[in-house]
């Protein structure tokens, strides 16, 4: 089929009837073109089915998201993911990574340094502190969240991650 497809458009005939020219600057004749409108408004002209269509839809991408996170795999392509421990493959990560920073407009950690460089507090942007980088209730809530991190549970947890980490070194022949 892409291979009809790609053979029509490349001799400029309407790649759905096969039969007349197409229309300078599209891919199918007048008459197609018109037949594709066409159905298409009828499609959308009725607000019931279209909710109802759109609704079935966005179920069936919920159960797909959750079938596919069930059975380790990306939400999105439905890849195996490599590491356990993110959500989307590699590729999708980064490619959602790219789009957040190209909505954002900005390199990550770019907006810390600008506020680094403006001599104010990295995280809310307000006074520093004498000899720090943040102001006093940054400062104050990172260092209550620095003694919360430092409990038994969390012990246990950092002593696995140490683990995770020690064993990767080595078969990376880092370590």
């Amino acid at each position: 089929m892409k291979d009809r497809y790609e053979w029509y458009k490349s001799k400029g005939i309407c790649v759905q009837c096969g039969q007349k020219d197409a229309f300078p600057g599209y891919v199918k004749c007048p008459e197609c073109i018109e037949k594709a409108e066409e159905a298409s408004r009828k499609c959308w002209a009725n607000k019931e089915k279209r909710i109802r269509y759109n609704k079935r839809g966005r179920e069936r991408k919920r159960e797909l998201i959750s079938e596919r996170k069930e059975k380790g795999l990306c939400p999105r392509c439905g890849k195996p993911i490599r590491n356990g421990t993110y959500i989307y493959c590699d590729r999708c990560r980064e490619r959602k990574n790219a789009a957040g920073r190209a909505k954002r407009g900005r390199s990550p950690g770019e907006h810390f340094r600008e506020r680094i460089d403006r001599r104010v507090c990295m995280f809310c942007g307000g006074e520093i502190a004498p000899g720090y980088k943040l102001c006093k209730s940054c400062l104050e809530r990172c260092r209550d969240n620095f003694k919360k991190s430092m409990t038994k549970a969390s012990e246990k947890w950092r002593k696995e991650i140490g683990a995770q980490w020690n064993a990767k070194k080595r078969s990376s022949g880092n370590g």
